[in-house]
């Protein structure tokens, strides 16, 4: 195992809004890797409450612990933006406040990049659970360990699902080649920063589960609204369709296939946003079969969905219970076999209070 060094090869990129909790959690996970050449750099979005002192309890203990907090609140995307933009390691990662890293994530992951230097980011798998540490969903189905390059890369993501970055770690150099994240792009900035990369790079991905992603009132998955995800996926697919680093034959044959997969999600979101009950988010997905592909049948039936289940309750009963046959059925279809939940569970534990000491300065950076 490598000593850590002066000069870290890892940042752990953790921005932060008022979550001390669920913070001291996700600090632990970073410090209770099996590789320990990285540190962690919290980016605190002005959330004005005990935030500091539960970072500066870690930063009193280990050096790796950085803080740096926000003058002004600069909304989630923005703090992603310039926690990014601070990057000087070799590598980096995401990791959202209320989600963990298993032990062996970035002892796997820098072993998938040092096999393959034309990598631009190392891929491990994510489960996601419940604030209970209840198993919602484990592997994503498909992906299979290896090299994957472009645009084959990409394909396997329209395919396979999205890989959570909270699961990856990216290569500094090749990743800033592409430019900023996007915050025109919204909550959706991720899927662009990973589309973009599959476009243009290969990437390695590993069979094994490397974090957890946690779904709570607050979270994201809970809290998203029509506006989150439209018209930010539309534009993610014309950036891409348009990217003139590809030959025109490539350009034409990703448009089909990227039309085809944003036809897709059309439909799963419409279906998601009925069974969140958020029925104007659901109306105004179905509209956009009508006015981005011209199929006005299709946009009839899909909004009859919202309403029919607003009107008639039944049927939305009905919907979340084949939802959860589902989901079942397509957990029941993946390798569970490689998810260690003594594991996940032995991490889920430790968002623990830690003792925080008084009177503290606000940005110790």
């Amino acid at each position: 195992m490598n000593a850590p060094s002066s000069k870290p090869a890892i940042t752990t990129l953790m921005p932060t809004y008022r979550r001390p909790r669920l913070l001291r959690r996700a600090i632990r996970s970073v410090l209770a890797q099996t590789y320990p050449d990285f540190q962690v750099c919290i980016f605190d979005n002005n959330s004005g409450d005990e935030t500091a002192a539960v970072v500066r309890s870690f930063a009193d203990a280990d050096p790796r612990v950085k803080y740096f907090c926000n003058a002004q609140n600069l909304g989630m995307v923005g703090n992603f933006v310039q926690a990014m933009n601070r990057v000087e390691t070799p590598y980096y990662s995401f990791l959202n406040d209320d989600d963990f890293l298993l032990p062996d994530f970035y002892e796997t992951a820098i072993r998938g990049l040092e096999e393959s230097p034309e990598a631009a980011f190392s891929a491990m798998l994510t489960v996601c659970v419940d604030d209970q540490c209840r198993l919602i969903r484990g592997q994503v189905l498909g992906w299979r360990a290896g090299l994957y390059r472009p645009p084959d890369g990409l394909y396997a993501f329209l395919k396979n699902g999205f890989l959570a970055w909270t699961a990856i770690l990216f290569r500094s150099d090749m990743v800033r080649a592409l430019g900023p994240l996007d915050p025109e792009i919204g909550a959706s900035t991720d899927i662009d920063l990973l589309f973009r990369v599959a476009a243009s790079f290969p990437f390695v991905v590993s069979d094994r589960v490397g974090s957890a992603i946690m779904m709570h009132p607050g979270s994201q998955g809970f809290s998203t609204r029509y506006e989150s995800v439209w018209p930010a996926l539309a534009q993610i697919v014309h950036k891409i369709c348009h990217d003139q680093k590809m030959s025109a034959a490539s350009r034409r044959d990703l448009e089909a296939v990227l039309t085809k997969w944003h036809a897709r999600m059309i439909f799963r979101w419409c279906v998601q946003f009925t069974l969140m009950k958020d029925f104007e988010s659901a109306q105004k997905t179905a509209r956009l079969m009508r006015e981005l592909y011209g199929r006005r049948t299709a946009a009839l039936l899909l909004a009859a969905i919202p309403r029919i289940c607003r009107i008639f309750p039944p049927a939305y009963w009905a919907g979340t219970g084949l939802n959860r046959v589902r989901e079942a059925l397509v957990n029941s279809r993946g390798d569970n076999s490689k998810i260690d939940m003594s594991v996940v569970r032995r991490i889920f534990q430790l968002d623990e209070p830690v003792p925080i000491s008084s009177g503290l300065s606000r940005d110790f950076s």
